[in-house]
């Protein structure tokens, strides 16, 4: 194979195998699907900085090695953004979990049983939950604080993508 077209596959290459550990993981018992997420992605960016890297040597010049793998990991990244999202999206839209739950009861819902399924409480509560079981957030002195390290930095990352492409910080501005 070519080197041109092995820096054109190697991205979604990558992708497929970041798609296909988490999908793997997170079945294993104690991963879940955010850590199998955080696993496929470290891989997969991991095998595009190494196939890149690889094909260095061949390049015309440093400059087009070092761009293609900037390419190369800047592409990655926005396919494992996509399937993220898509994936959390699947897990967490009420509007996902109301259908699915409507299906379930073959006779339907009313609306007072809906309401009682959905109360806000009971929706912080559980996420509240699943942040800290996912090492998130965690309590300190009775109250939530981010928790791993890193969450502070993604923080920040989504903050600046909604400042640059929104013109806000939130979407209740």
């Amino acid at each position: 194979m070519d080197r041109d077209l092995a820096l054109l596959v190697t991205s979604p290459a990558w992708f497929a195998v970041d798609v296909a550990l988490q999908l793997a993981a997170c079945r294993l018992p104690g991963v879940g699907v955010l850590r199998s997420e955080y696993l496929g992605f470290a891989v997969g960016l991991a095998g595009v900085a190494a196939t890149s890297l690889a094909l260095a040597p061949a390049a015309p010049s440093p400059a087009e090695a070092a761009g293609a793998l900037a390419t190369n990991l800047l592409l990655f990244a926005a396919l494992a953004y996509c399937y993220f999202h898509f994936v959390n999206l699947a897990i967490t839209a009420r509007r996902i979990r109301l259908l699915l739950e409507l299906a379930a009861a073959p006779g339907g819902l009313s609306l007072g049983e809906i309401v009682a399924r959905y109360g806000a409480r009971d929706m912080v509560a559980k996420r509240l939950l699943r942040l800290e079981g996912s090492g998130q957030i965690r309590v300190r002195d009775g109250r939530y604080v981010l928790g791993a390290p890193v969450m502070h930095g993604i923080v920040r990352v989504m903050l600046a993508l909604k400042l640059l492409l929104l013109g806000k910080r939130s979407e209740f501005e």
